[in-house]
């Protein structure tokens, strides 16, 4: 007796359907146990971030300018000096 190819896996196809719906309910369910949980966990106040003050990012932004350009300048001098590497720059300093 022959066995049709196409009928086993139409088959398995359709078991493994029926698992994956079952496994997905499982997922559904367990995620609005986690929604329950959240909730419930929202209701307890929670301490409010503090935002960091204008004032205190204009200091750092101007702070990452100074040091862009500080290092510009360095590798101006690197550069010039024939150096592509700023260990060997800074080894010959040394010397």
């Amino acid at each position: 007796m022959p066995v049709d190819r196409k009928r086993i896996l139409e088959l398995a196809l359709e078991n493994l359907t029926g698992e994956k719906n079952r496994i997905e309910a499982e997922i559904a369910e367990i995620r609005a146990q986690f929604g329950s949980e959240r909730s419930s966990k929202k209701a307890v106040a929670q301490p409010h971030k503090v935002k960091k003050s204008a004032t205190s990012q204009n200091k750092k932004a101007k702070a990452n300018l100074k040091t862009a350009s500080s290092m510009k300048k360095l590798w101006e001098k690197v550069r010039k000096a024939g150096f592509t590497n700023l260990k060997e720059y800074k080894a010959s300093l040394k010397q």
